[in-house]
This record gives structure tokens, C-alpha cells and sequence, in this order.
């Protein structure tokens, strides 16, 4: 929704919680307001499916030729090749969905701060889409996406390491 908003009613300032937040929203654009975004937001939920999906592909790739775990019937994987497996996943995901965040965040751009002249208003989702790619070319989508990587790679590469290796250790048991 966004950083400002003010508490009684005023558009600048800051929210004092997300009532306050959904009532100022209500109040200045209309209930429809609340719900900027909401159909990237709801397509956006395949983000996890997408990165579960490539993990188990390529952990499936990576193991191949090895022994599969008595008990959970999966190939053993060393938790640093699961930290690598946990990278690449999480680059298909956001690479498949990051169009889908920037076209979310545009249509959620607050009216009533002062923009350029020719800056486009999103309303929905279809229109947001085809103004970007027809205003900025099909890259205008990737925007912001290397320093978004950089952010969000190395917290799944250590997730998905410690994960494998306190499975290792819970199946020892």
C-alpha cells in the first residue's frame, strides 16, 4: 500500500496502523483503492509454486546417480550443492514472477504525489502491462530486478542449506 497516509484523513504523513491505512486509502480513492494491485498480487502466489517446483528439479538433477535416503526416499545432496540448488530456484522464480511485482507497485503508485507530466496513471492490471512494455520496451518489466536479486538470492541459497542439513541431521535419528 504504500508509505504514507495519514492518520484523520490526511493523504501525506504516515499510517497509525493498517485500519488507519485502510480507512485514509477508502476515504481519498474510493474502496476500489484498497485493492490496487490486487490481481498481480493474487498471480504473484505461483512465486513459491515456481521456486519449490525448480528445487526439486534441480535437486533431483543434482542427486542423480546417487543413493536415495532409506526413510524419505530422496537423493542425498550435500547442504552447500542445496545452497546452490536454493540460488538457482529462487533466480527462475523472480524471473518468471518480477514482472508481475513491477506491474503491482505501479498500480499502486498514490495519486496525489507530484509526478511528470506524461507519467502514466495504471489502473488495471492489462493496461499497467501494455503501457509499460509500449512506454519502456519489454525490459521496463525487469526494472529494479538486479539490485531486488542481490537482495533476496543469498537468504534462499542459506535457507535451503540449512534446511538439507538439519534434514541430514533429523534423519540420523
Amino acid at each position: 500500500m504504500g508509505g504514507g497516509g495519514g492518520g484523520g484523513g490526511e493523504t501525506t504523513g504516515r499510517y497509525r496502523g493498517a485500519w488507519d491505512a485502510l480507512r485514509t486509502i477508502a476515504r481519498a480513492e474510493g474502496v476500489s483503492g484498497v485493492f490496487k494491485g490486487f490481481v498481480p498480487s493474487i498471480l504473484l502466489v505461483s512465486h513459491g509454486a515456481i521456486q519449490l517446483t525448480a528445487y526439486e528439479g534441480l535437486r533431483e538433477a543434482v542427486g542423480r546417480g546417487r543413493e536415495r535416503n532409506a526413510r524419505t526416499g530422496k537423493r542425498e545432496i550435500r547442504p552447500d550443492e542445496a545452497g546452490a540448488i536454493g540460488l538457482a530456484s529462487k533466480f527462475i522464480a523472480i524471473s518468471t514472477t518480477y514482472p508481475l511485482q513491477v506491474i503491482r507497485s505501479r498500480m499502486q503508485q498514490r495519486e496525489d504525489v507530484p509526478r511528470a507530466a506524461d507519467a502514466p496513471t495504471y489502473r488495471r492490471f492489462t493496461r499497467a502491462l501494455a503501457q509499460t512494455v509500449r512506454r519502456e520496451g519489454f525490459l521496463g518489466l525487469y526494472k529494479g530486478f538486479v539490485p531486488n536479486a542481490l537482495r533476496v538470492l543469498p537468504n534462499s541459497a542459506v535457507t535451503f542449506a540449512a534446511y538439507e542439513g538439519f534434514l541430514v541431521i533429523l534423519n540420523e535419528r
